[in-house]
């Protein structure tokens, strides 16, 4: 016969069951905290090393954006990331560079790092990261987006006059005096922006059938805030360019190097050569007397005093390298039509450096009063005229009395402006603008 278990013997199998039960608690209980101890150590390390990342990445990012404000390309751009990378104590194999626009720098740094007491309760790869992205922007000139830019102060309204019956200029219109508009059907894109009498508050004149930044003109109190048609204050002449540097031996000359030819001045300069048909769009210059001296149709070419120039057809520049003409004296453009594809140098198309007045220092009034409202110191073709780049006449007028201004891209900037056309297409680039100070910044 068995015998029974006691409630002593009972009592003690439950005890010895709870202190099993004690142990495996205690030993869990030992694992969570050595767990939490490595998270504590580990997590406070990978804290410290994502710090180091994103130090890292930030300086590699910004030592890139100066190098991209310096004008390097993508290959010097990266290096320069990777050198301030490994100044600080990071391989380069650790650093990813990108780049996600022309202007943005993008730095990833990825710094590993070996578990510890963790590793008990995580057993994968711990990894801390920085991430960075700088941006090299560039301050807007103050004449940016100005198609047509007129610097007189003292001519009225024939400061910046434009006639016609169908234009399209995409850009914005400044003059320092009056704006007068006579035209069948116009559209500006941007503002129209006038010192002068309250033109066209008070005078209308051609403007119902002009549209102003998308809209057609509301003749409100140009002062008012969201005018498009509005008043401004007088803005300095844009001296974009100094003659002396395209004289022979100047700053331009030189760096125009093989590509740099001096005509005679007061030349009358043909643009084609007997054996050339009428008509053809690849001419080269002559002069008039069909000698042998011809002058190529690209480059930068310099006329030391005025110059014509005339032809049977259409004058084409080359489009490969482009087309620089500058002349201390007025330019008179003669013949069916003259197409610029390309400015060979600085955005610069046409540039006439004449004066009234040669002995007045060229300064801020002189480019205000100096000048001359009536005098034409560019004139274009009465039938033609393509250009991309800027035409240029501080102190004299442009004047473009063609029936037709093909697509065109660039600018005008002169002491008066007349645009005298059927048709015109002027679309604002700004190639001619010198780049604004380096602007650097994070992006994120």
């Amino acid at each position: 016969m068995k015998s029974q278990p006691t409630s002593h013997m009972l009592s003690r199998i439950q005890r010895r069951a709870q202190s099993g039960q004690a142990i495996v608690l205690i030993a869990l209980m030992m694992v969570g905290l050595l767990g939490m101890a490595g998270l504590a150590l580990d997590g406070g390390s990978l804290l410290l090393l994502q710090r180091q990342a994103q130090k890292v990445a930030d300086l590699a990012a910004m030592s890139a954006a100066i190098a991209r404000c310096e004008g390097a390309n993508d290959d010097t751009v990266r290096l320069r990331a990777f050198e301030t990378a490994e100044a600080n104590e990071v391989d380069r194999a650790n650093v990813q560079v990108s780049f996600p626009s022309s202007t943005d720098t993008e730095v990833i740094v990825r710094l590993p790092k070996d578990p510890y007491f963790i590793q008990l309760v995580y057993d994968g790869p711990m990894t801390a990261q920085g991430r960075s992205v700088t941006r090299c922007g560039r301050q807007r000139s103050v004449y940016d987006g100005y198609v047509l830019f007129a610097t007189s102060t003292v001519c009225g309204d024939q400061t910046l006059h434009v006639t016609g019956s169908s234009e399209y200029f995409e850009g914005s219109f400044f003059s320092n005096t009056d704006v007068q508009i006579n035209t069948g059907g116009m559209e500006i894109t941007g503002s129209v922006e006038f010192v002068g009498r309250d033109l066209p508050y008070n005078d209308q004149g051609g403007w119902p059938h002009t549209r102003v930044g998308g809209n057609g003109p509301r003749f409100v109190d140009p002062n008012a805030g969201d005018a498009v048609i509005k008043h401004a204050s007088p803005r300095e002449a844009p001296l974009l360019f100094d003659i002396a540097d395209y004289r022979p031996g100047g700053a331009k000359a030189l760096e125009a190097g093989a590509d740099y030819h001096v005509l005679k001045p007061s030349g009358s300069y043909y643009y084609t050569g007997p054996g050339i048909p009428s008509g053809s769009h690849w001419y080269n210059w002559d002069t008039a007397s069909w000698n042998t001296n011809q002058v190529p149709r690209s480059g930068l070419i310099y006329v030391p005093g005025d110059f014509g120039m005339s032809g049977p057809g259409v004058f084409r520049a080359d489009e490969t390298k482009g087309l620089t003409i500058v002349t201390e004296g007025k330019m008179n453009i003669n013949g069916p039509g003259i197409e610029i594809p390309k400015p060979f140098m600085d955005g610069l198309a046409l540039y006439s450096a004449e004066r009234p007045n040669r002995s007045v220092p060229v300064t801020e009034t002189s480019t205000h009063t100096g000048g001359s409202c009536y005098d034409q110191y560019i004139m274009t073709p009465s039938a033609h005229t393509y250009f991309n780049g800027l035409i240029y006449s501080p102190f004299g007028r442009v004047l473009v009395p063609t029936s037709n201004v093909a697509a065109s891209h660039g600018a005008i900037i002169a002491y008066t402006i007349g645009i005298y056309v059927s048709g015109a297409d002027i679309r604002y680039r700004g190639d001619h603008l010198p780049a604004g100070d380096p602007n650097l910044y994070y992006v994120e």
